[in-house]
């Protein structure tokens, strides 16, 4: 075998290597199928609040807080003792750096960033990602 039919053939292998090579979307979910959840988050100086309408096993919670990391999931919000389990979808909610939110489980994102001009700000947050309320 001459020199140039080794080179097309190793050639030939890497192309094919290559184009069968699948790279993993941004997006992809940190663990378990997406579930789906929608709720309204509230952020203001005092804490974190949320309504959920539908996905979750509770219909309003709060946290008092200040530059602090939440974990909300279909049983609540943590701050502090999290289970490191979740039934359903879990997220983690940041106010220190803006705000934000680290997808967990059973979401199709995995950082979220938003701002507000006010003091108090609202969003929904659903399986999908984040919707600021005017």
């Amino acid at each position: 075998m001459t020199n140039r039919s080794l080179v097309s053939m190793l050639l030939a292998c890497l192309i094919g290597a290559v184009g069968c090579h699948k790279t993993q979307p941004e997006t992809q979910l940190r663990s378990g199928p997406e579930q789906h959840f929608s709720l309204s988050v509230e952020h203001s100086p005092a804490g974190w609040a949320a309504h959920c309408e539908s996905g979750c096993s509770w219909k309003d919670v709060t946290i008092q807080c200040t530059n602090c990391r939440v974990r909300v999931d279909a049983d609540g919000m943590y701050n502090g003792n999290v289970p490191m389990t979740s039934r359903g979808f879990a997220f983690v909610l940041d106010d220190n750096n803006g705000l934000s939110a680290h997808g967990v489980q059973g979401v199709r994102w995995q950082d979220l960033s938003w701002g507000c001009a006010t003091a108090v700000c609202r969003c929904r947050l659903n399986e999908e990602g984040v919707h600021v309320a005017a």
